[in-house]
């Protein structure tokens, strides 16, 4: 599971460093819950900053990076059966463009809901990496389950 976690995490990060913000600012940005991680930057690296302010870690742009808020942050240090039985959310809430938004951490039981066509998310989350990562021919080869095995560890 935990190389599934920061898999996912990277994977993320490297679809967000690829798309366009197209996005207004996050505003009124709150945190419930309190398994998570305020992360600055320093324009070159990053660190836990339990002190930030949500809304200075929240600005910036590709050019200049503010920070970042790490939902479930416990989930690095979990073994397996202690993520298995996990059922603690934290959200990040706020408005964007004046809509209301929510940004929740994934427990295994959201992982494994069924989103249609006989897949659960996290099926569904790893077809599309592999797709985003020019590897979409794997998929329903055979070598994708293996994969797909491994990356559940």
């Amino acid at each position: 599971m935990k190389l599934w976690l920061g898999a996912s995490i990277i994977a993320g990060m490297s679809a967000i460093a690829t798309t366009p913000a197209v996005a207004g600012s996050l505003t009124g940005a709150t945190v419930t819950g309190t398994d998570y991680y305020k992360v600055s930057s320093d324009g070159t690296n990053t660190f836990i900053d339990p002190s930030a302010t949500l809304s200075t870690l929240l600005q910036g742009d590709a050019s200049n990076p503010g920070g970042n808020v790490e939902l479930f942050a416990s989930s690095e240090s979990l073994s397996n059966s202690e993520f298995v039985t996990h059922t603690d959310v934290t959200s990040l809430t706020g408005q964007i463009g004046g809509k209301d938004i929510t940004l929740s951490s994934l427990t295994l039981a959201d992982w494994l809901t069924d989103v249609g066509g006989g897949i659960n998310l996290a099926q569904k989350w790893f077809s599309d990496a592999l797709t985003a990562n020019g590897l979409g021919t794997l998929i329903g080869s055979g070598l994708d389950n293996l994969l797909y095995g491994q990356f559940l560890g």
